[in-house]
């Protein structure tokens, strides 16, 4: 008798599967009515340049007419003329026809507002919580002015900042920052950077060009923050010891405060600041590993930072955490823990929905008491880092698809991007770029300061962004320096 092997399903896993597949669907269609909403603008424009065009005619019809009775011998003063009964009526019904415009423009999904997800239609489910273009501004939740310097200062008046260019093949940038504790986020072509103790914005032009935009966020210690996210391009999203701030790039100020730091009706228990050990936000959840347990707090009007509030907490206890990150399906998060080593995959119930155990899955033992994990949201991968070993789990193939041990311990990483590149930043400031599924190949290397190269640079940070669908910029920062370089990638 033949022996048949029947897989085995859990109802956990096919939930799983059934919001990965849901999540994929939605980015289609989001990007799809994005795509209908461009469309309609370029529509209304064709349109309005028509009914111009048509007003011009008539215009210069009734110059022609007018000249036309003057070379007759009608005078204007003998008799006064007639009112134009059709043009009036052509007027009023075109009037009608632009107001019924902007009412279909008004009732539709807010086209500018969609900018920013059409620059990057790769993963617009990932960016909708950002269309906060033309807010409405409500000066009662704003914080008075007298609590923060506003004026923007430029980068010429700043006896600190100096820059210098180093032009080796490809472009490359080098702005001087400070030895404090230090931050590099991006979002699109936007850089949020840490500078004399503050938080500075740097642009990227079409030129890959690093620009000042001489914005800075002020009266912040920058030892006390423990993350920042970005919002959209215009509102960041700061947590310190305080509670959660949300400031204004228009504004210039802080225009949202709330301290998760006490007992409320909304949070189950009271959140300690100097316990947090991570921290990571998605949409409208803030996660955060303290001690034995995960708190996730939902963030309510993420449409207008103006009138944020926390909605609900949620409270998930797991042990012997190493890392933690949100998922990439609603409401699920991913915990790295040791004793034993195991990537578990949680709703925000506390149900674990997969569970990976790595003890079984390495061949060489490690006993490590720190790991990281790397999110590849595009192409649904993840990289789960032991020291030198990094493990990649793919969550199409739900398997562990390579593994890899390198040579030295990397200080910083970023995993972006369907073409699945791997930044990888090491303490004495070499930076490598790898690609799967040929790891092993090392398709770009640069030193970050080659003049310091002997040292070690203990705090690297090392990021990534797109200004065009074919070119990449590295973003570096370390030992007072942001450096940028650019690198295309494979299609």
């Amino acid at each position: 008798m033949t022996n048949h092997i029947h897989r085995q399903y859990t109802l956990p896993g096919v939930m799983h599967y059934l919001q990965t597949e849901f999540t994929k669907n939605e980015r289609d269609r989001i990007t799809w009515e994005l795509e209908k909403s461009e469309m309609k603008a370029y529509i209304m424009k064709l349109e309005g340049e028509n009914k111009d065009l048509r007003h011009k005619i008539a215009e210069l019809q009734i110059q022609s007419n007018e000249k036309l009775d003057l070379d007759n011998g009608i005078s204007g003063d003998s008799s006064q003329k007639p009112i134009d009964s059709e043009s009036l009526m052509k007027a009023k019904a075109t009037v009608e026809d632009n107001v019924k415009d902007i009412i279909h423009l008004l009732n539709s999904p807010s086209v500018l507002s969609q900018f920013d997800s059409l620059n990057g239609r790769k993963v617009p489910i990932h960016e909708m919580e950002n269309l906060s273009i033309n807010k409405d501004i409500n000066s009662k939740y704003m914080v008075p002015d007298s609590l923060f310097n506003n004026q923007t200062k430029s980068p010429i008046e700043s006896p600190i900042t100096t820059s210098s260019y180093s032009v080796s093949g490809q472009f490359e940038k080098k702005v001087n920052v400070s030895n404090n504790k230090q931050f590099l986020t991006v979002f699109k072509n936007n850089i949020l950077v840490t500078l004399d103790d503050k938080l500075k914005i740097f642009h990227i032009d079409e030129e890959a060009q690093c620009n000042d935009t001489g914005l800075t966020i002020d009266l912040l210690n920058m030892d006390l923050v423990k993350g920042i996210f970005w919002l959209s391009s215009e509102f960041i999203m700061i947590l310190d010891n305080n509670g959660i701030k949300v400031w204004s790039s228009i504004q210039q100020r802080i225009i949202n405060e709330i301290n998760i730091f006490q007992e409320s009706e909304k949070s189950k228990n009271e959140i300690q600041y100097d316990k947090i050990k991570s921290i990571d936000f998605k949409n409208k959840w803030l996660l955060m590993s303290i001690d034995n347990h995960i708190q996730i707090l939902e963030l309510e009007d993420m449409k207008d930072p103006h009138m944020m509030s926390i909605k609900t907490s949620y409270i998930i206890h797991s042990n012997n955490i190493l890392d933690v990150l949100l998922g990439i399906t609603e409401m699920s998060f991913m915990v790295l823990a040791s004793n034993p080593l195991a990537l578990i995959i949680y709703n925000f119930e506390g149900e674990a929905l997969q569970s990976i155990q790595l003890d079984k899955e390495i061949a060489d033992k490690i006993t490590t008491k720190s790991g990281r994990l790397y999110l590849n949201k595009e192409s649904s991968k993840l990289i789960i880092q032991l020291d030198k070993h990094l493990i990649f789990y793919s969550f199409d193939q739900k398997r562990i698809t390579l593994q890899f041990t390198l040579n030295s311990q990397p200080k910083s990483m970023y995993f972006k991007y369907a073409t699945d590149t791997v930044g990888i930043a090491y303490d004495d400031g070499t930076i490598e770029l790898r690609e799967l599924p040929n790891f092993a190949n090392v398709i770009k290397k640069y030193i970050h300061n080659p003049e310091s190269k002997k040292t070690a640079q203990k705090n690297i940070i090392i990021e990534a962004t797109k200004i065009s669908n074919f070119e990449t910029i590295l973003l570096s920062l370390s030992e007072n320096v942001l450096k940028l370089e650019t690198f295309e990638e494979k299609l």
